[in-house]
């Protein structure tokens, strides 16, 4: 299952488009007009960041695999 997406609260602007127009259940509102996640709501599929004119909704960054560790399940050949 996919990872819920964010919202960068230092890029969103509060226009409301994402709560408002596009209407998820998972994205609610703060007091003062910025727009937060419901973690436990978010199915992950990622159609609310193309809706966010100021690309304050986006999906965190893949973990980095610990040093020493193989990387993508690739199997070596031979």
């Amino acid at each position: 299952m996919p990872k819920p997406v964010f919202i960068d609260e230092d890029a969103c602007d509060g226009c409301s488009i994402c709560y408002s127009t596009f209407g998820c259940p998972a994205i609610g509102v703060k007091p003062g007009g910025k727009a937060f996640i419901h973690n436990e709501l978010c199915n992950g599929n990622g159609s609310c960041i193309q809706v966010c004119p100021v690309q304050a909704i986006k999906r965190p960054a893949p973990a980095k695999a610990p040093a020493g560790s193989p990387t993508g399940g690739v199997k070596e050949q031979g």
